[in-house]
């Protein structure tokens, strides 16, 4: 099995939630949570693409990289898991 982000995310998050992903069982793709992701992903930081750029590394997509302070930035609803 390929191990991306959404597994470690998953992990930390909620192990149940890994377990049903890795064996393929997913619910969440007319979820309004996912829609409200999605929509907040696509509509924060307009001047973003300016700067920045998204990445996808291995199966992994960050949201985006500042290069020059050196930071990767995940765009969230709430900050529930900021450190």
């Amino acid at each position: 099995m390929r191990i991306t982000g959404t597994h470690f995310n998953y992990y930390i998050i909620c192990q149940r939630k890994l377990w049903l992903f890795a064996n393929g069982i997913t619910m969440e793709n007319t979820s309004d949570l996912v829609y409200e992701g999605k929509l907040l992903h696509e509509t924060s930081y307009p001047r973003r693409s300016e700067k920045y750029r998204e990445v996808e590394l291995d199966g992994i997509k960050i949201d985006y990289f500042d290069p020059k302070n050196k930071v990767v930035h995940e765009i969230k609803k709430s900050d529930k898991h900021e450190d």
